[in-house]
């Protein structure tokens, strides 16, 4: 386990895959310095450390003279000993900060997970008293080891309500890669669907966008007597959520209202474990802590935002409010 763990940082010491920006002007700058200081290290430092030695044990003409005859001399295996001894420090550096990086344990989660999302952004946009929302998808990833030719979403309303067809895209697709959306729907439940030929690989260098929107007739309900009691919280509020399905750097949900219409109470977290009502107090807690919500006013358009740093996969993130009576 181990050995394998070192293999594997000196594997990203030195790799030269993928993400070619960022050793840029770093790498440059340390192998410069390394190269520098190596050679410092080569002719300055058995020198420097020869004549500290001399003057401390010897008066000040045998010194001199002593340190004329080790100057006189190459010491090549000494100089080599030095050099190598200051490669293995700068090594020994560079291979701590990186052995930190592991430390964090969603990234290595994310890279051996095969896909990795940047952002994913949901946004509703109330746009009349009738709770009528146009709604917007955005995601923002990168494939690394893996064979990627299938992703799907799903997004639900309420039963029984008019919904337009969506639009779909995908931007920053490599060269000669097709991506093909499409959609299905099963009762209230609709999956969008991405289909890549051929399929997606090691999409570090050029990051792939997906975006969705579509308009939701009365997808919220505005008022508290029309408010069902909500499933998971057995009580009468609305909420937006998304179930995380990969690896998410940053993700977002966000409902704005129409001018003038604000929420009653104060908006609220929940985390659950999947679809249950199980709750995940400790992620509830950090999300909590670290201020996850985030309202806003422009104008007099008033908006709830949850904002979540690397959410965890499998657990299901909600944001919900109590509608005004």
């Amino acid at each position: 386990m181990i050995w394998t763990a070192i293999r594997e940082i000196n594997g990203e010491m030195f790799s030269t895959k993928g993400e070619p920006w960022k050793p840029g002007i770093w790498a440059l700058a340390t192998s410069v310095a390394a190269v520098v200081g190596g050679l410092g290290f080569y002719w300055k430092i058995p020198d420097s450390v020869a004549e500290w030695l001399d003057y401390r044990f010897y008066d000040a003409k045998t010194a001199k003279a002593a340190f004329e005859t080790w100057q006189a001399g190459s010491h090549i295996g000494l100089r080599l000993v030095v050099l190598a001894a200051s490669f293995l420090l700068f090594y020994l550096v560079v291979f701590g900060i990186y052995a930190v990086k592991r430390l964090d344990y969603r990234k290595q989660y994310a890279r051996a997970f095969g896909v990795r999302f940047a952002t994913i952004r949901r946004e509703h946009d109330v746009l009349d008293l009738t709770g009528k929302c146009h709604t917007t998808g955005t995601e923002v990833f990168v494939v690394d080891e893996l064979q990627l030719a299938y992703i799907e979403r799903r997004l639900e309303s309420p039963p029984g309500v008019a919904r337009t067809a969506p639009a779909m895209r995908v931007e920053g697709l490599p060269p000669g890669t097709i991506g093909t959306p499409s959609h299905r729907d099963v009762g209230p439940i609709r999956t969008y669907v991405f289909n890549f030929t051929p399929p997606l690989h090691q999409t570090q260098r050029q990051p792939v966008t997906l975006k969705t929107s579509e308009t939701i007739d009365k997808s919220i309900f505005m008022n508290l007597a029309d408010t069902p009691v909500h499933s998971v919280f057995k009580s009468k509020v609305e909420a937006i959520s998304i179930l995380v399905m990969e690896p998410i750097d940053v993700l977002e949900l966000s409902v704005t209202f129409p001018g003038g219409y604000a929420v009653g109470g104060s908006s609220q977290i929940r985390v659950c474990y999947g679809r249950t009502p199980t709750v995940h107090d400790k992620e509830e807690q950090r999300l909590k802590d670290c201020g996850a919500i985030k309202p806003e006013t422009k104008g007099d358009r008033q908006t709830l935002l949850l904002h979540v740093e690397c959410p965890i996969v499998g657990l299901q993130y909600y944001l919900y409010w109590e509608p005004p009576v």
